[in-house]
């Protein structure tokens, strides 16, 4: 394990996107489609706002948030809405979003449906 010590947040910020940018730049290089694994919340929204300039070939990109609230993408506190918001735009806009929620009344309803879409793009490449 790596300890880098920033001096700020917006340091962090400028080098986990660099680190992602280049894990994916990686992984963009060892398969055709590239799985890439986001968390939701509010804190990586600043991070999300790099990345989505980034210059990737978005297209080749699948994007999964890595937990969901069970709530429709419109929903506030949705984390595909933040997703699609905050990263899904700029150049990161040809990326391809697998979301978690359903319009089914539960998760366990909509297990096997996030199944079948996340099989073909497994493994996941950065998380």
């Amino acid at each position: 394990m790596e300890l880098i010590d920033y001096p700020d947040t917006d340091a962090l910020m400028l080098g986990l996107a660099r680190r992602l940018t280049g894990d994916l730049r990686a992984a963009l290089a060892r398969r055709d489609r590239v799985l890439f694994a986001v968390p939701g919340g509010t804190s990586p929204g600043p991070l999300f706002d790099l990345l989505s300039a980034a210059d990737l070939d978005w297209s080749r990109i699948a994007v999964v948030p890595t937990d969901e609230r069970w709530l429709p993408p419109d929903h506030p506190r949705s984390n595909a809405g933040l997703i699609a918001a905050r990263l899904l735009r700029d150049r990161a806009a040809a990326a391809t979003p697998v979301p978690l929620w359903r319009p089914l009344p539960d998760p366990a309803s909509a297990q096997s449906a996030v199944s079948a879409d996340l099989a073909p793009l497994l493994p996941l490449d950065v998380v």
